[in-house]
């Protein structure tokens, strides 16, 4: 299945190329990385990508959001999920390289475990990554705070990092949405008025959770592939998986696959009409 996905890229990669498809323009798309394992892979995609985007910092992202400012270029934002490791190496070598600024949105309750068997628990049950690398664990508070010196910012992503979407429980749901980002605050020093939703697809998220942090965010990310319009503050993003080159990478962030989410972005937004 991967094998026929990987062709079927590199197909539509070429009738992109060709203009055969249409080809995106003037568009803000949103890239969410996870641990990123090749340094070295990394950095070659970025590379690529410059030629043809340019890579937006988060305050000029806000920018252009709070003035409503027209968008004339193929704009990139970088996001990264989770709070792994590898984050803080590739914040360091990589991007402070090439002058990229980036949100990074972090589980409070990962970052402040020390013991490696709760990481790998953690890992296993609440992120459910089931093939754990002996490379595999988390960034720590000092990580955190290095990341907020090379001016990057720094999100919330629920205490847990569990399925919330069948959580009754007012209570449990202020706690992992709201109080875990106040912790954030007061140990930081930083105000956290960025939430992303952990899994971020329609199935993880319920009507409950987005009143909950429309309430106490500036903008809500999630994990459903689509462009971004600026009348809106739940934004969309494109997921960008360790097995995914330049090909797959170009097709999603030319919109080839919105279709298939548009769906979900429509629901979604509808859970913010409501409210």
């Amino acid at each position: 299945m991967l094998l026929l996905k990987k062709i079927i890229n590199i197909i539509l990669y070429f009738f992109i190329f060709l203009r055969i498809l249409k080809k995106e323009n003037n568009s803000l798309r949103i890239l969410m990385f996870h641990d990123i394992n090749d340094l070295e892979k990394f950095e070659k995609i970025l590379i690529h990508l410059k030629k043809e985007w340019k890579f937006i910092s988060p305050d000029l992202f806000f920018k252009i959001y709070r003035n409503n400012q027209k968008i004339k270029k193929k704009l990139i934002l970088l996001t990264f999920d989770d709070g792994f490791k590898s984050n803080i190496k590739v914040a360091e070598k990589i991007l402070s390289k090439h002058n990229i600024k980036a949100i990074f949105f972090i589980p409070f309750h990962f970052i402040n475990l020390k013991k490696v068997s709760d990481r790998r628990k953690f890992i296993r049950n609440n992120l459910k990554i089931k093939n754990l690398t002996k490379n595999l664990y988390n960034m720590n508070l000092i990580d955190l705070k290095r990341l907020i010196k090379l001016k990057h910012k720094i999100g919330a992503h629920t205490y847990s990092h569990k399925d919330l979407k069948f959580t009754k429980n007012i209570k449990i749901l202020n706690y992992e949405i709201i109080a875990s980002a106040n912790k954030f605050e007061s140990i930081l020093s930083k105000k956290i008025n960025l939430f992303a939703f952990n899994f971020g697809r329609l199935k993880n998220i319920s009507p409950t959770m987005m009143k909950i942090a429309n309430r106490r965010f500036d903008f809500l990310f999630t994990g459903v592939r689509g462009k971004n319009s600026l009348n809106s503050k739940i934004l969309f993003r494109d997921n960008i998986n360790q097995n995914d080159n330049i090909f797959d990478i170009t097709v999603y962030l030319n919109g080839t696959f919105d279709f298939i989410y548009k769906k979900e972005r429509t629901k979604l937004k509808s859970f913010l009409r409501r409210l």
